[in-house]
């Protein structure tokens, strides 16, 4: 195929008519009688179909591309409406996405609408996959799609920043789960004998079995007296009480954990 000169856009509104291409070109490298000739021909199969806007090539298709950033309490969503080839679409979406993966987390607001851009992206992404790809001979060449995204040096963030989130949810989620004083079915099961651990305050303790073992274990059950609601009941030694006022209440005496048992040959 005859190759046209290079930067002429015949549907450029700035492009001569095909005269006076001839009387433009140089001599030494466009030979004058196959000037004029050249992008009509290069363009003759289109039938009034669209060219990219970038290169010029053809086959080309209209879509819209979207980026977003996010600005702490504010946000900001870029739109750009164009005619593009498969390879300049596939560019165009990769510098669009990278944009909005890179910047687009940055405000409360952005944790929804990022995803819906990236979400959005990529049905232009798919309808630029199907177009052939771009005829030789355009006025200027395609641009280059550059590696994938997953390959580029900044894509290992968003594996790596997910995981921490994710990681420091888990530990509030576990710290709040300990302050609430862990399962109270299993202090509902709780014998004489068992190792506790507080989870609330020394005047307010919410205990909860533990191995012994365990060196958080901050108490061992002494004395556990089923159907009481008060810790009247509790020999002097013990140095802190649990009432579960469920609809089996007890009261659980406790000492410090290692300390004496009380058996019943010992005085309270």
């Amino acid at each position: 195929m005859t190759q046209p000169p290079h930067g002429r856009n015949p549907f450029s509104p700035r492009t001569p008519a095909a005269g006076a291409l001839a009387a433009e070109a140089p001599a030494a490298e466009t030979p004058a009688a196959e000037a004029p000739d050249a992008l009509p021909a290069y363009y003759a199969a289109l039938s009034g179909g669209p060219v990219c806007a970038i290169c010029g090539a053809y086959p080309a298709v209209e879509a819209t591309l979207r980026s977003h950033v996010g600005l702490v309490l504010l946000m900001s969503t870029h739109k750009e409406k164009s005619v593009r080839c498969r390879d300049c679409g596939l560019a165009a979406f990769r510098d669009a996405q990278e944009q909005t993966l890179k910047k687009g987390w940055w405000s409360a607001w952005s944790l929804v609408v990022g995803p819906l851009v990236l979400v959005t992206n990529l049905r232009v992404r798919d309808r630029a996959l199907k177009l052939d790809a771009p005829r030789p001979g355009a006025p200027r060449p395609p641009l280059s799609a550059g590696r994938p995204l997953h390959r580029r040096p900044w894509a290992a963030t968003l594996v790596v920043v997910p995981l921490l989130l994710v990681a420091m949810l888990l530990t509030v989620v576990l710290s709040s789960s300990d302050a609430d004083g862990g399962d109270t079915r299993g202090i509902s099961e709780a014998v004489v004998g068992d190792c506790l651990r507080n989870f609330g305050t020394e005047s307010a303790p919410r205990v909860s079995p533990v191995d012994c073992a365990d060196p958080e274990a901050d108490y061992t059950l002494l004395v556990r007296l089923d159907g009481a609601t008060s810790a009247e009941g509790c020999p002097s030694v013990a140095v802190a009480t649990y009432a579960y006022p469920g609809p089996q209440p007890f009261v659980l005496c406790m000492i410090e954990s290692g300390g004496v048992m009380f058996t019943p040959g010992m005085s309270p």
